[in-house]
């Protein structure tokens, strides 16, 4: 799942190049849905395997009236060149009986020459195969200010990937590292603050912002500042916590994995913000806030809508929540 800025679909080739470049990674095997508003624009794009059954889910925010989306954009990644496209078709029906308007229906593969592509859905449409040549794949990338996909998803969500061998330092520095008391959570809220503005973060940084993220107000007070600043600096502060959390031994993974998630998320990140929860949910699956977030990625929530829900959230709230 990705949410980005407001990218403008004009041609079914769009359609294609939108899905490996919001999402990060090449979705081989896969189906995605590029919803868009009134006026093309990407809403949000969710994948599933080739093999999944198709249909959103009911809570989906997409079925339950959210009034951008207007249209819905299929294009299936099979995994070889011979497909079966007559469950799509049925998925396609579904999301129709859904309320959700269809779009463009295509097929899309890569070759020697870049991507190929051709119509499934209506049999109107020009059945030849397009082609997208390497060239018109890296200006559109530059155009719409999205990196070139990786290979694959685990490529692309490998930074939250478990170190072991640094996590066995870390868990020797959390041994003898004391819980935050009341006294202490001013303080670790800005050590926090601080070791995620640092480059290079040592064992005992790593091991000092996993015990003051294991407590809640601290945590919830680092997510409020963080999400005061300007956008444009998630991402350093994300790449941070993804390097603390592949070297946080999993007693100590939750906070920091899920605090990313919401980041990525914020982001538009959906595919990575999913590992990060994931990667919470992993170490412990009662962990609340990861349970909550990674809710709201499967149901497609957008961002924006998070967000609303906490603009009267005051930082004195956050800090003082039991």
């Amino acid at each position: 799942m990705a949410h980005h800025s407001p990218i403008t679909l004009i041609s079914p080739e769009d359609v294609v190049l939108a899905c490996p470049l919001m999402l990060g990674y090449w979705p081989s095997s896969s189906v995605c849905a590029v919803f868009v508003d009134a006026d093309q624009r990407v809403v949000v794009i969710m994948r599933w395997d080739h093999d999944a059954d198709v249909v959103p889910p009911p809570m989906h925010p997409l079925t339950t009236g959210d009034t951008r989306v207007d249209a819905v954009h299929l294009v299936v990644f099979p995994p070889t060149r011979d497909v079966d496209v007559a469950p799509w078709l049925q998925a396609a029906d579904g999301m129709v009986a859904a309320g959700i308007k269809p779009g463009h229906f295509v097929l899309a593969g890569q070759s020697g020459e870049g991507i190929v592509w051709t119509h499934a859905l209506d049999p109107a449409e020009d059945p030849r195969v397009g082609v997208l040549r390497h060239e018109e794949v890296l200006s559109r990338s530059r155009e719409w200010g999205l990196l070139l996909w990786e290979e694959d998803r685990d490529a692309y969500v490998g930074d939250v990937a478990p170190r072991a061998e640094v996590a066995a330092r870390v868990r020797t520095v959390l041994a003898r590292t004391e819980s935050v008391t009341e006294e202490q959570r001013d303080s670790a809220i800005d050590d926090v603050r601080a070791a995620l503005d640092r480059t290079d973060l040592s064992e005992e940084d790593i091991a000092m912002v996993g015990v003051a993220l294991a407590d809640v107000q601290v945590r919830d007070t680092v997510l409020w500042d963080v999400r005061q600043e300007a956008p444009t600096g998630w991402g350093a502060t994300a790449d941070r916590l993804a390097a603390i959390v592949a070297a946080m031994p999993e007693s100590h993974v939750p906070a920091p994995a899920t605090l990313l998630a919401i980041v990525r998320w914020q982001m538009g990140d959906g595919s990575r913000a999913a590992a990060a929860a994931a990667r919470a949910l992993a170490c412990d699956p009662d962990y609340t806030l990861a349970v909550l977030v990674d809710r709201c990625l499967a149901t497609g929530m957008h961002p924006s809508t998070w967000r609303a829900g906490l603009v009267t959230l005051s930082r004195s709230e956050c800090r003082r929540a039991a």
